[in-house]
Formats: structure tokens, sequence, C-alpha cells
């Protein structure tokens, strides 16, 4: 309730400000902003590589500093080029004074950009809150419970929305990444607790398991004794609805569980299979202090790591082919 009021204070005092300012003035900063997010995206998916190179930055962030990047060029030029219609804006209005229907058209125009900067902060907000019940960062007790909160629970369908079209073709993980981007504190719980399931690390041991799923042999593959286990656990099959892998009525029968489980399955087992039998991850892996530096989450000096950037580039070149 506590973010809600914070939320409905800043839509407000947005929608004060575009109706003082007016439409031309209230819009050249929206477009600005919105231009700013675009050449966000275009750097971070177009630059990235470059910017790795002439930055002498590891591969891994090279698309945020792309993206950040971006954003600023791109937002300072709109801003600037909106400074024009914005003079022209003013000297318009020292002679014919600013009328009611500009004032609501910009007092509109600031609904629409307050509301854009609530959902960012909502969706800081569930983050926040994630890293605080999963004990990632200290200092943050006193912070209000964005589980509370319909600003933030709204923001997340949203952002879970428009984050599952723009990753519609990746599948699965396409899923997942827009669960977890919209609702991190209880997808990133739920990802905890699989990870922490030794019936998970069995499955993805088990090479006959995948195997089996790639050869079009699911049925006999999901007879194995780790996943029937899985199957059978109400709790587990709740955690993979939650991460929205499998439909709601999952959670209840385990016959629907185990078909829905099958074609994700289905669908994952070639990347599976070939990381399996991938020498070079599998040496990564194995490598003593790629190992020292995941335990002691010493995530720089692991994006830093020689074996890690060889791995990543080997990546990104494929992804370039």
């Amino acid at each position: 309730m506590a973010l809600d009021l914070i939320f409905l204070s800043i839509l407000l005092a947005m929608v004060a400000f575009g109706a003082w300012r007016g439409a031309m003035a209230s819009a050249v900063g929206l477009v600005a902003l919105l231009a700013g997010y675009v050449g966000a995206i275009v750097a971070a998916t177009r630059l990235a590589d470059p910017i790795a190179i002439w930055l002498v930055v590891p591969a891994l962030v090279a698309p945020a500093v792309a993206g950040t990047l971006g954003f600023a060029v791109v937002w300072l030029v709109a801003s600037a080029a909106g400074e024009l219609a914005i003079a022209w804006d003013a000297n318009r209005v020292e002679d014919s004074g600013r009328g009611g229907l500009d004032r609501a058209l910009g007092g509109g125009v600031g609904l629409l950009r307050g509301g854009l900067v609530v959902v960012l902060l909502a969706v800081l907000a569930s983050w926040l809150d994630a890293a605080r019940d999963l004990g990632a960062v200290e200092g943050l007790a006193s912070m209000p419970d964005a589980s509370d909160s319909s600003a933030v629970a709204a923001s997340g369908v949203v952002v879970e929305s428009l984050v599952s079209s723009a990753l519609s073709e990746a599948g699965p993980a396409g899923v997942m990444a827009a669960r977890i981007t919209a609702h991190p504190a209880e997808s990133l719980g739920n990802v905890q607790s699989l990870l922490e399931d030794p019936r998970l690390t069995q499955i993805f041991e088990d090479r006959l398991f995948w195997t089996l799923i790639t050869n079009d042999s699911v049925d006999y593959a999901m007879n194995r004794a780790a996943i029937r286990s899985i199957v059978e656990d109400r709790e587990m099959r709740g955690r993979f609805v939650e991460l929205g892998l499998v439909g709601p009525e999952a959670k209840e029968d385990p016959e629907r569980f185990r078909a829905a489980m099958a074609g994700v399955l289905s669908e994952v087992a070639p990347r599976v299979h070939g990381l399996q039998n991938d020498p070079e991850l599998n040496a990564v892996a194995r490598n003593p202090e790629v190992i020292a530096l995941v335990q002691s989450g010493d995530m720089m000096g692991l994006m830093g790591h020689p074996a890690i950037r060889k791995l990543i580039e080997r990546v990104s070149a494929s992804k370039q082919r």
C-alpha cells in the first residue's frame, strides 16, 4: 500500500507538471525518452561487439554498456532537437496564452510519461524486493513490501507480456525469462529451489534420458526415475507452473504436467544434449580457477577469465554466422 501511494503521487505530479508545461513541452520530453530507449535497444543488439573491442570491456557486459551509450546519445540529440520546438511553443504562448485544450493534452502526455516512470520504478522495486528476500543485498529491511503493491502487480503483467512478445521465438527459455523479469521474487525463489533439488541434477546428467528425448522416445524418457518422481511431486509441479513452463491446470493433474513437460523437454533436449557433449564447455566447468571464482561470487573476475571470454567469443561468433 505504501508503494502504491508513492506511485500515485508520482503519477499525479507528472499530470500536473504536464498540464503546466503544455502539450508541446510535455510531448518533447516523452518522445526524447522513448527515442532514448529505442536507441538503447538498437545499440545493445547491433553495437555490442564493436563496443567490446573499442572500450576493451568483457563481451558479457558489452550490450549493457552499448545500450547505456545508445540511450544517452539518442536522448541528448532528441532533447536538443526538442528545444527548438519548445522555443517555438514559448513564443506562441506569449502571443496567445496557453488554452485549456493545450493544458489538457499536456496533462494527458504527463499521464503517459508518469505511467512509464511508474512501470520502471515498479520493476525496480520488485527486483529490490527479490534481492532482500534472497539475502543478496543488505540494508533493505525498511523498504516497503512490493508484493502488496497493486501497481507492482499490474506492471509485472505489462512487462511479462512485452518480454514474452519480444522473446516469442526463444521457447521455454523466453517464457522463463519473461516471468523472472516481471516477477523476480517468486520466480528466482522457485529457480533456486529447482536448482537445489538433486533430481534436476540427475536428469541433466542422465545422458540416456536426453538421448531418448532427442530421438523422439519421449514416453520412455518420462519413465526414468528422477522425472517420474518430479511428476508425482505436487510442490515441484507448482514451481514449474509459477515459472510459466506449464499451465496452471498441471499443478493438480500429474498427467497434464507429464504431457506438458514432455513438450518442454523435447524443445530443449537438443541444446542440453549439445552442452553435455561440448568438450570446451566441459573443460571450463572443470577449470579450478573458474570454480573458485564461482564459489567466491566474483562475477567481474569470472567475466574477465580467459576461458570464459573465449567461450563467450565463440558464442558471439556463432550468432553472427
